[in-house]
């Protein structure tokens, strides 16, 4: 059975039941048993109060674009990503909580020992992608001949939804040299059927002719995370940079833009 899920594109990560990938949020939104997609009335009571309104997300499975003031951000959340959009615009980053700004550096932490049978099924972690790719529901998008092929891997994860026994998404981490680490995230959101909105205002680039939202974001102790996001009918795809030299503002946005336009080239 699928269950039914909600994607947005937005600035910054907006609450904790949402899985965040740069710039583009996942969100459960009902029953998989139900016909249409439900909203859970916990979910919606737990988002108000985090600035998320989802009786105005439209559900309807697809990719569509929205303005900023037509999304379901609303109060104190909306007025904050007005703000981080002007910072962003100004100095080339904006600026965010540490709770916004994961640590890309916690890939390479070892991952738990499956211990049961129910673990090993629903592992999500792997050191190669030759152990992942039978978990997958589709086929990986090709870094050959990008500088992630000739970086250390890390380790691969599953992520996106679990569908008729694999998984729609997948998350690839890699140590790049001179640059830093880099996250490649890819979610099949059509195998979900999933309602997919971008918002106008964030679109700042593109990616092969693709709309495109890149952007920075800098924590008060100086952690930086730079990202390139963008979706395909079917696709979201994203890039995550931990940069080794953050001051390197727009040249860490220029190689991870340069590098997402060479993927599955």
């Amino acid at each position: 059975m699928r269950k039914p899920m909600l994607l947005c594109a937005l600035l910054s990560v907006p609450w904790s039941e949402a899985t965040a990938a740069a710039g583009v949020v996942m969100v459960d939104t009902g029953s998989a048993h139900s016909k249409e997609p439900v909203i859970d009335p916990v979910m919606a009571r737990n988002a108000i109060g985090q600035g998320i309104d989802l009786t105005k997300a439209n559900t309807k499975p697809g990719l569509r674009t929205i303005s900023l003031d037509e999304s379901w951000f609303v109060g104190a959340r909306l007025e904050t990503i007005k703000k981080q959009l002007a910072e962003q615009a100004k100095n080339g980053y904006y600026n965010a909580s540490d709770e916004e700004v994961p640590d890309l550096s916690r890939a390479i932490a070892p991952s738990p020992v499956a211990t049961n049978e129910l673990d090993r099924v629903l592992e999500k972690r792997y050191s190669s992608m030759t152990a992942i790719r039978p978990k997958l529901h589709a086929e990986p998008i090709s870094i050959h001949g990008t500088r992630l092929e000739a970086s250390r891997f890390i380790e691969a994860a599953t992520a996106g939804g679990w569908e008729d026994g694999v998984w729609t998404g997948l998350a690839r981490y890699f140590e790049v040299p001179d640059l830093g680490l880099i996250k490649l995230e890819e979610i099949d959101f059509a195998a979900s059927k999933a309602s997919v909105s971008l918002i106008r205002e964030l679109v700042t680039s593109d990616v092969n002719g693709r709309p495109a939202i890149a952007k920075t974001a800098r924590t008060p102790n100086g952690r930086t995370l730079v990202s390139v996001a963008w979706m395909t009918d079917s696709m979201s795809y994203s890039l995550m940079l931990q940069p080794l030299r953050p001051d390197r503002i727009h040249e860490n946005q220029n190689s991870l833009e340069a590098l997402a336009r060479r993927l599955g080239r």
